[in-house]
């Protein structure tokens, strides 16, 4: 193992670390619905922009679960990994296109992602889960969370852009 492959690593518990903590201390409980809101995508998606696929889909998606487990909420790790698997997989589709200048489409990209993934969870909600029309409250609330992440990270990537050119390659 090659000194750029620990660095990968290391950067991938880091951003496992990030994740779980941005999940588990920046929280708003959503009101009349199961869970809560949460920054937790923004950095799923900067992880990935920054990371090799196996590095930042292995973060993203052990940030992800082990949140859940932490919070008590282990019943919702199976649908998190799918839900959290789009935004990750459509940035490295940002990053394969070459798109990764581009405000708009990265941000039309990620929006979209950020839908199918709320109505991951919906279904989830609905189907597995059983909350009824709980299950439509809480699809609110993931929407607005998916839109706050975008924003975040659309902005915290062109903040970081130049870090992955000079330390992570």
């Amino acid at each position: 193992m090659n000194i750029k492959q620990n660095y990968k690593i290391a950067y991938s518990a880091l951003f496992t670390a990030i994740i779980i903590l941005s999940n588990l201390l920046l929280k708003i409980p959503i009101p009349g619905g199961e869970g809560y809101l949460n920054i937790s995508d923004a950095f799923i998606i900067i992880c990935c922009f920054l990371l090799p696929a196996p590095f930042g889909i292995t973060a993203s998606l052990l940030g992800s679960g082990l949140s859940d487990l932490i919070s008590g909420y282990a019943f919702y790790i199976p649908g998190t990994l799918v839900a959290k698997l789009l935004p990750a997989a459509a940035t490295y589709i940002i990053l394969k296109k070459d798109l990764s200048k581009k405000k708009a489409v990265i941000c039309i990209v990620l929006l979209v992602s950020e839908i199918l993934s709320a109505g991951i969870y919906f279904l989830y909600d609905y189907l597995v889960i059983k909350l009824g029309p709980v299950a439509t409250l809480d699809l609110f609330y993931n929407l607005i969370q998916g839109v706050v992440s975008v924003i975040l990270a659309v902005a915290l990537h062109f903040t970081t852009y130049k870090f992955k050119n000079k330390v992570i390659k």
